[in-house]
């Protein structure tokens, strides 16, 4: 199975992805709406040579709540539902028996992602008054669409992500994330 690197820079209102900006109701529970930049190094079950996308915008909503573990340890735990959409580039090689069609093909096409996600996402609050590394683990059920102009491919199914990063409180209750780990959000979908 091939895996996807994610760069992920996020804005969150209420809770945090990847990189995000958040903004929470409570101390314990909160609900959030989410924006979001992810790159993917390539989107995997595009059968192609190589591919150029664009920075996927994201948009997340969802409620999440926070349990405090330990002086130095949070656990944030979060149902969200994720939109995004973006633009790529690709070039398929073609290879014939003969040699005599050897050559590069490229096109350009739309991706498009609708997922319901279950996220935890581990912060030592204890470094720093508005900085705290995190680690987050994610599982979703997730649709993806991909149309060039040679047609359409809709596929779904489960999902992870795998991100550390680190979450700064950038004003009362909101905060950005930036973090970098992987994802199979499209792989073998």
């Amino acid at each position: 199975m091939k895996k996807s690197l994610a760069t992920i820079i996020a804005c969150t209102v209420l809770a945090s992805n990847f990189t995000s900006f958040s903004a929470a109701a409570d101390d314990e529970s909160y609900k959030f709406v989410g924006f979001g930049l992810t790159h993917y190094d390539d989107l995997a079950n595009l059968d192609l040579s190589h591919i150029e996308i664009d920075l996927v915008p994201e948009v997340s909503f969802g409620l999440g709540k926070n349990y405090q573990l330990n002086e130095g340890w949070q656990l944030s735990t979060e149902i969200s539902l994720h939109y995004a959409k973006a633009h790529f580039n690709g070039v398929v090689e073609n290879e014939s028996e003969n040699n005599f069609s050897q050559g590069q093909q490229s096109f350009s096409g739309n991706y498009e992602a609708l997922g319901l996600w279950a996220t935890s996402r581990f912060k030592y609050v204890s470094l720093s008054e508005n900085v705290s590394p995190f680690i987050e683990l994610a599982v979703g059920v997730v649709q993806t669409n991909h149309g060039t102009l040679f047609g359409e491919e809709k596929n779904s199914g489960l999902a992870y992500k795998a991100i550390t990063g680190l979450e700064f409180e950038i004003a009362n209750d909101m905060t950005f994330s930036i973090g970098f780990g992987l994802s199979d959000n499209d792989n073998n979908l």
